[in-house]
């Protein structure tokens, strides 16, 4: 079948939608974005960070100057703080160290920026409709139809659904599964995603003391910080509380800003480093919102002609940053899969078997990967907030010394094996650690001599290393479990 025949319908406009756009126009497959908010790139108040995983894709698609541009300053200087703001570990020259091993490094800007440079890359903006909000979503043999607010009707032979955490097209997708296969759908999912920590996060201008292109983690029992610096004059910030329970679908709380002053009122004086406090964040804050975290990987992304990506189907905590380039890494398995199967069948349409033969191959390929990172987010979370007396005693005693070559084999597991676009070349960037995809083969387990290397430093620091980066949740509370 001819990628220009087939018709691609998108359910929102942000950074996994774009990005899928984007992926697909350089294709030359057909598509259709519809964003339900009037606007694209819109000021909501979120900052992002990008990641080696992320930024590889987003160089083949030609959006890394622009991303380094608009940036300015890569993360440098990595901190982790105890409640009085002092330091207890540092990772200096890290965007050496990060770009040197990896080839891109960490960088912090605001969404809106990102969906900016990728809606300005797209050539067909009149592919990029606004206040076109998904209600309705059926699926036929041949084709999907998809209804909007505004009763206005789209035809395509697949629908992605890029719209966030609170799916239009995912509660779609039950429906229409219900009806044509019950037992495709777990019924307890629909109360099935978790939350355990809220978050406010804002972004301030002119905060004196927080130094560019640091990151900072700042402990404490039951809530911690997340520090990035911005560009310009811009730092990001994350206030982030355990909220006493893990609460569940419909059960998860949602605040309003009289809530978030009392909490900003319970923080004014925590100390971020030991010249500044919360307060002087919040006083110079230009956006702020108070938001519940749920956190978990669904079952079925797919079911025939209908497909989730990014928070419709996989959703982190923010503090190690995979949301945003976790969405775009599975938008490029969905591309490749996609391209290979219009290629396959070239002198004749995508069958239903066919495009949901696609869709299972993504969710086979991302699912596993995405659920490691899940947790180790969530683990990590857990650190910081010193969720237990163990925590506290690795926080405090092991942290300081945790070995670097432990945290170096950690950030090859988390970005080497990461998707990149098939069909577009990677651009030349020097690194000493390359991506698995790059490869003519995996790497196969370490010999004899490394792993007795390896296990030396794990009798160093092995409890940490679980808790910190791989164990999932056991304290009694909830599990992220497959």
């Amino acid at each position: 079948m001819s990628s220009k025949s087939f018709k691609v319908i998108i359910a929102g406009g942000s950074i996994a939608g774009l990005s899928l756009a984007l992926m697909l126009e350089k294709n030359g497959i057909d598509f259709l974005v519809l964003e339900a908010y009037p606007s694209i790139a819109p000021q909501v108040g979120a900052s992002i960070g990008l990641l080696p995983n992320g930024l590889r894709i987003l160089d083949q698609l030609g959006c890394y100057e622009s991303v380094m541009e608009m940036a300015e300053y890569p993360v440098d200087k990595v901190c982790f703080r105890d409640s009085r703001g002092k330091l207890i570990r540092s990772l200096e020259n890290f965007n050496q160290l990060m770009t040197g091993r990896h080839g891109y490094p960490i960088v912090f800007f605001e969404r809106r920026m990102l969906i900016q440079i990728l809606y300005d890359k797209i050539q067909d903006k009149s592919k990029v409709l606004t206040s076109q909000r998904v209600q309705t979503v059926h699926t036929s043999q041949s084709h999907v139809t998809v209804t909007t607010k505004d009763g206005k009707s789209y035809k395509g032979d697949i629908i992605v659904g890029a719209d966030g955490i609170h799916s239009t097209v995912r509660r779609q997708m039950w429906e229409e599964a219900r009806k044509m296969n019950p037992s495709w759908i777990d019924p307890s999912e629909e109360n099935a995603l978790p939350a355990t920590y809220a978050c406010i996060f804002g972004i301030s201008e002119g905060v004196r003391g927080i130094e560019k292109g640091t990151l900072s983690s700042v402990f404490n029992e039951k809530f911690s910080y997340l520090i990035p610096s911005g560009p310009g004059e811009k730092t990001y910030w994350f206030l982030v509380r355990n909220i006493g329970e893990t609460m569940y679908g419909p059960d998860i709380p949602r605040f309003t800003k009289q809530e978030e002053e009392t909490l900003v009122k319970e923080h004014w004086d925590d100390q971020i480093t030991p010249t500044v406090r919360f307060s002087d964040l919040y006083k110079n804050k230009t956006s702020s919102v108070y938001t519940s975290l749920p956190e978990y990987v669904y079952k079925r992304w797919y079911f025939q002609r209908i497909m989730t990506i990014g928070d419709s189907c996989h959703k982190f905590e923010p503090l190690t940053g995979q949301g945003g380039n976790s969405a775009i890494e599975t938008a490029a398995a969905l591309t490749n899969h996609l391209m290979s199967a219009l290629r396959s069948n070239f002198c004749q349409s995508l069958s239903t078997v066919d495009i949901s033969s696609v869709f299972e191959k993504v969710q086979r390929q991302r699912e596993e990967r995405t659920w490691s990172l899940v947790r180790a987010a969530h683990a990590r979370q857990r650190l910081e907030c010193l969720e237990t007396p163990l925590l506290k005693l690795i926080a405090r005693f092991v942290t300081p010394y945790y070995p670097l070559q432990l945290l170096k084999e950690h950030w090859i597991a988390t970005y080497s094996a990461a998707v990149s676009l098939d069909m577009i070349a990677i651009p030349r960037r020097p690194r000493e650690i390359p991506f698995y995809d790059e490869l003519f083969r995996v790497p196969a387990t370490r010999g004899i001599a490394g792993l007795l290397l390896y296990v030396g430093y794990l009798l160093i620091a092995f409890v940490a290393f679980r808790l910190l980066f791989v164990a999932t949740a056991a304290n009694g509370t909830w599990a992220l479990s497959s």
